[in-house]
């Protein structure tokens, strides 16, 4: 069974890049998953930024400190299960 905590506004065009990535159980999810999925995360979101004319550097730094925030507050208080993640980036 799911449970979403909080309200999300996904009213990205039909273009938007997006990409859900799940840290599932048994996998005893903790930090060092926090870590790797931000690292991942942050890398792939960038790159498309920067192609678009952006700062590939800051925005990776950004995206990592914002998903890093959530998803350890995700660890910390889940219940147990699986966390599930969604991203979208819409006109770069």
């Amino acid at each position: 069974m799911s449970i979403l905590f909080g309200e999300t506004n996904s009213a990205n065009g039909p273009s938007a890049f997006s990409m859900s990535v799940v840290l599932a159980e048994p996998l005893h999810v903790s930090w060092q998953h926090a870590s790797a999925t931000c690292e991942f995360l942050g890398d792939v979101f960038a790159k498309r930024f920067a192609k678009a004319g952006h700062d590939y550097t800051e925005a990776r730094h950004s995206i990592i400190y914002l998903v890093n925030e959530l998803l350890e507050n995700a660890i910390k208080f889940r219940s147990p299960g699986n966390i599930e993640l969604t991203c979208s980036l819409d006109s770069g």
